[in-house]
């Protein structure tokens, strides 16, 4: 059950980078 882990991590990070890049893409447009 290693990779199942794994796999949640990875979303939680591409999560969190997007969240990053509207974040900062709202800013830019504001």
């Amino acid at each position: 059950m290693e990779t199942l882990r794994l796999r949640k991590e990875a979303l939680n990070y591409w999560h969190r980078r997007l969240m990053l890049r509207s974040r900062t893409q709202t800013l830019l447009t504001n």
